[in-house]
């Protein structure tokens, strides 16, 4: 499943590549070779053939006898004889995977393309079923070489203004040509046309789509489109603020049974458009969930000739947590119990110009969560959490299958006291990674009956801070937080501190807490030998 939080570019994203992550090395054979994306065709003349995944078409054009090299350019100067064919059949047929490495010096000239495509007849790789093309440029023309009914995964990314016409056009033969795809992965930044996405919908076979700021949707038809596929499981969206047109349809209108069989779903858009999406979903087995609403500047425009007093337009401030708010009564009312994995982030666009702030979820969005009794991952990042102290007293019962939770730790007011963390790790006998904001002087003594107080828990890895703000600590109260950890997380092997937010306290507590736990290993190997 996804593993990192919602961010505008592709290494933050749910982006962060949800389908692509899942198919990377689950379709591959056992024994497939790579070849770098830097290799160059003439070092590995002689071992590309014996390898599953190439990056360069050109060592399969060296078998050709009448290949040879003119003015910095492949060209095919003599007969192609059908001993020759055969062999180069053969060879590209033990190709499975193919990432295009950039253009090639020298170039590959085109006729040997439709050389190559008289002379076979079918496809050039009938065994081929992943194809990555991280960038599309003019000189892409021999793209239509790697069509073939054995394709499963295709990323296609970075595509130039010259090469909009190649690449749409690629697109629309997937369905016919490439009736097995099962992953498909689009990117930026450069814009195509709705119509050109119209094909991925007869993509029958289509288990994972993810669009990476490739479109502007200003309406919910090619959505509506997309949700029919039958198959489709994963479903990542990446839109920009060129998408803030965007009009919402009436929920009534949407069609029924779309998106029946989706399970993980990451989306970075307008609330209006997430929210419609959470709406149109009928899948009773959605587990995971990346959100990340857009927030914009609001702009007010007046009605020309119009006198009369309007009313107040909501704030962002009133309006973004009504607009989560409306986000989490979807949530809870259709997949309460099935929800495994949260990723909540939020993308302010004007953070280019200085705007940013930070806005609070409101009770109604924090009780919810408590809904979610069957999450097992819950990722909260740049939301604020007034009283966190408190809210997660009472959300942490709830929890009891949690694995991984995640606060934000950038506010004063996200904190949480040890007493507090006491009671996570009581709830929460599974969790294995935390990060939250702790107030290092919440608590100043230990109970005597130590017995009743230690636990057992089987926390890994804590990621800590306290407010800026915090006082100093002295060396007794660094003493007693660390005996506080040890006492509460006896096996916590990793400890990450952040800078700003009081790392260097933070680490000093590391560094006790290492120690404490040097001395209970000593102590257990001394009772061994008794």
């Amino acid at each position: 499943m996804p593993e990192s939080g919602l961010g505008h570019n592709a290494s933050s994203h749910p982006a962060e590549d949800v389908g692509s992550r899942k198919c990377k090395d689950d379709d591959r054979d056992s024994d497939d070779f790579v070849v770098c994306d830097g290799e160059s065709s003439s070092d590995a003349d002689n071992e590309i053939l014996e390898r599953r995944d190439i990056g360069s078409i050109v060592p399969l054009l060296q078998l050709l006898p009448a290949l040879t090299i003119e003015d910095n350019r492949y060209i095919l100067n003599d007969t192609i004889t059908q001993s020759d064919v055969q062999r180069l059949k053969l060879e590209a047929h033990k190709v499975r995977s193919f990432k295009h490495s950039g253009d090639l010096s020298p170039s590959v000239d085109p006729s040997i393309f439709f050389r190559l495509a008289l002379l076979l007849k079918e496809p050039l790789f009938p065994s081929l079923r992943q194809l990555r093309l991280p960038s599309i440029g003019e000189s892409l023309t021999h793209i239509f070489l790697f069509l073939s009914p054995s394709l499963q995964i295709v990323e296609m990314g970075d595509i130039s203004y010259s090469a909009i016409r190649i690449a749409t056009s690629f697109l629309a033969a997937l369905p016919s040509e490439a009736p097995r795809l099962s992953h498909l992965v689009l990117r930026g930044p450069l814009k195509l046309g709705v119509t050109a996405l119209v094909p991925i919908s007869h993509l029958t076979q289509l288990r994972s789509l993810e669009l990476f700021d490739v479109v502007v949707l200003d309406n919910f038809n090619l959505l509506s489109r997309l949700g029919r596929l039958t198959n489709l499981e994963t479903f990542v969206l990446q839109l920009d603020t060129q998408s803030l047109n965007y009009c919402s349809p009436d929920h009534k209108t949407l069609p029924a049974g779309t998106f029946a069989k989706l399970r993980t779903l990451g989306v970075t858009a307008t609330f209006s458009l997430i929210n419609d999406l959470l709406h149109a979903i009928s899948s009773d087995g959605l587990t995971v969930l990346r959100i990340q609403p857009l927030i914009v500047e609001l702009v007010t425009r007046k009605k020309k000739g119009r006198k009369e007093r309007s009313l107040p337009t909501p704030t962002l401030e009133q309006l973004v947590p009504c607009k989560m708010k409306e986000m989490f009564e979807i949530i809870s009312s259709k997949w309460s119990q099935g929800v495994l994995s949260l990723y909540l982030d939020m993308l302010d666009t004007r953070a280019s110009y200085g705007r940013t702030q930070t806005f609070n979820l409101l009770e109604e969005v924090i009780a919810s969560l408590a809904s979610l009794s069957n999450l097992e991952t819950l990722h909260i990042k740049k939301w604020g959490i007034e009283n966190l102290d408190y809210h997660i007293k009472q959300l942490a019962p709830s929890w009891k299958k949690i694995r991984e939770l995640e606060f934000p730790l950038h506010r004063s007011n996200n904190t949480i006291g040890l007493g507090a963390l006491r009671i996570i790790a009581a709830s929460c006998p599974h969790l294995h990674s935390l990060q939250i904001c702790i107030e290092p002087l919440s608590v100043t003594s230990l109970t005597n009956d130590m017995a009743s107080y230690v636990l057992n828990h089987g926390l890994r890895k804590l990621s800590v801070g306290s407010s800026s703000g915090s006082k100093a600590l002295d060396a007794g109260q660094r003493r007693f937080i660390a005996r506080y950890l040890s006492v509460v997380f006896p096996v916590l092997t990793t400890m990450e501190t952040h800078p700003g937010r009081n790392k260097e306290e933070w680490d000093l507590v590391h560094e006790l807490l290492r120690m404490l736990q040097e001395v209970r290993r000593d102590d257990m190997n001394r009772n061994l030998q008794k």
